[in-house]
């Protein structure tokens, strides 16, 4: 058994070394093999050098770097076509949810096709800004009517998928912004994969993260009826 976890990471020059061990060495000392790919979505800053140094003296860190930024989706797509795990999971570069949630996401593909981390699965202690977690859940509901689903979570950054699950499902996702999550739940309705949701609490949240709650919410809500009618 081999796991793959993949980290897209976009401007993260001041936190991609430490969150990149802190990852690592959970891996190492919880399985015998796998490997950490890290993805530098085009970034302007070191990110990609600073995850390349690494690699040198880690050796189950791999790392993808692309001259132009091109999304969230675009980095997860790119480094779960890279992966060869038999099971495939991502997180979050600034590691919104602890790296043991890995362990949780790959116990959940013992039984199902699809792991999905959920904040809302137990009683909700999540440390997002209120706006922002009112948002989310409104965006849960209307995604969860659209697709006839019942999903706690759709949209938190930790997600595992067996691979060739994983293979099947990237190949074909259009959407790579933050709405890529809505596409892959689509794919995987229309394939009849299983999904099963895990429980995950939010560790850490960023001043400077990179959604943008009204813009990216906007976007978001878009993207459910463009792969409504799309992959539907």
């Amino acid at each position: 058994m081999k796991i793959s976890v993949v980290m897209p990471a976009y401007n993260e020059a001041k936190i991609i070394e430490e969150n990149a061990k802190r990852v690592d060495d959970f891996l190492a000392k919880t399985y015998k093999n796998y490997e950490l790919i890290i993805v530098d979505d085009g970034s302007k800053d070191a990110t990609g050098e600073i995850a390349q140094n690494l690699a040198i003296s880690r050796k189950n860190i791999k790392v993808i770097t692309y001259p132009f930024n091109r999304g969230k989706g675009a980095a997860v797509k790119a480094g779960v076509m890279a992966a060869d795990g038999d099971y495939i999971l991502f997180t979050d570069s600034d590691l919104a949810y602890a790296p043991e949630h890995l362990a949780d996401a790959a116990e959940a593909l013992e039984k199902n096709d699809i792991a999905i981390g959920s904040r809302y699965i137990r009683e909700d202690k999540s440390k997002y800004r209120f706006k922002r977690k009112i948002i989310s859940k409104i965006f849960i509901e209307y995604t969860n009517l659209v697709f006839k689903t019942d999903y706690s979570d759709i949209q938190a950054g930790i997600k595992g998928f067996r691979r060739d699950v994983a293979k099947d499902i990237f190949s074909k996702i259009t959407i790579f912004g933050f709405g890529f999550d809505v596409e892959v739940l689509a794919l995987a309705k229309v394939n009849g994969y299983s999904v099963g949701e895990f429980a995950v609490e939010v560790s850490s949240q960023r001043k400077s993260s990179k959604v943008r709650v009204i813009k990216d919410s906007f976007k978001m809500f878009f993207n459910v009826w463009s792969v409504h009618w799309r992959v539907l």
